[in-house]
């Protein structure tokens, strides 16, 4: 079940727009199932892509969700980054009103 959800994120990704808000929505569903599946490195570079889409944006929203996958990795050696990318994520989640 897991391959053909990520296959399925994969091509809907492939067949959007680079830098996009509907790709940056893709890239947070491929954190999910990539994390089910415990692909970290795909779970890593959705969420640097995540990232560069987020980065140039005014949404507090979508920047606080381009710093949520980081906590799914933090077995892959980057536990600290994981952390706190993950308090950032909190923090920012706050900011816009939203309960965690």
């Amino acid at each position: 079940m897991l391959k053909v959800a990520a296959a399925s994120i994969r091509t809907a990704i492939d067949e959007t727009a680079p830098g996009s808000l509907r790709r940056a929505r893709l890239l947070q569903a491929q954190t999910e199932i990539a994390s089910a599946a415990c692909d970290t490195a795909t779970v890593r570079a959705a969420a640097d892509e995540l990232a560069r889409i987020a980065e140039p944006q005014a949404s507090t929203s979508l920047k606080a969700s381009h710093q949520r996958p980081w906590h799914r990795i933090a077995c892959g050696g980057q536990a600290l980054r994981s952390v706190s990318q993950l308090r950032q994520a909190c923090l920012l989640w706050i900011v816009v009103g939203c309960t965690i």
